[in-house]
């Protein structure tokens, strides 16, 4: 009875996402809108969708880590801590080098590497190459966490 009623229960951040859900659906719808009458380029318009997805996957990560997980085995958590870890830092990285080459007055990372060609880098190629650095950083430590000292 009780795993019953804990399931029909909303976590308190629920409400909050959905307002939230609201808000990023019409920034996208916009964000199109705005590629579509030439007012922004393909870059923009993607890293704008990124973000976007970005604050979606926390509120899945926090959901997965506080409602899923939070009774079952830590090192699950962990484990999914280093992969996005990996992934947020390599597409950090990318985003920071954008800000370096536009303190420069250097050409942006689309104008130097083609459109196309800097989106594929931004959002499949440094994001699985970042997992991957990530898992392979918590295999190495047997998926403790960074804060806790090796043996």
């Amino acid at each position: 009875m009780e795993e019953e009623h804990r399931r029909d229960r909303k976590p308190k951040w629920w409400k909050r996402f959905w307002i939230e859900a609201t808000i990023g659906s019409v920034v996208c719808v916009t964000l199109f809108a705005l590629y579509f009458s030439n007012y922004i380029n393909l870059y923009v318009l993607q890293r704008g969708i990124m973000l976007i997805f970005s604050i979606f996957c926390s509120y899945a990560f926090a959901y997965i880590t506080i409602e899923v997980l939070s009774e079952k085995d830590p090192l699950k958590r962990y484990k999914i801590g280093f992969i996005v870890g990996g992934v947020t830092t390599s597409i950090g990285i990318i985003f920071l080098t954008s800000i370096i080459l536009r303190i420069l007055n250097l050409p942006s990372l689309p104008q130097l590497l083609d459109m196309w060609t800097a989106i594929i880098l931004t959002a499949v190629i440094a994001p699985i190459i970042g997992g991957l650095l990530g898992y392979w950083l918590g295999k190495r430590r047997n998926f403790r966490p960074p804060f806790e000292k090796k043996d």
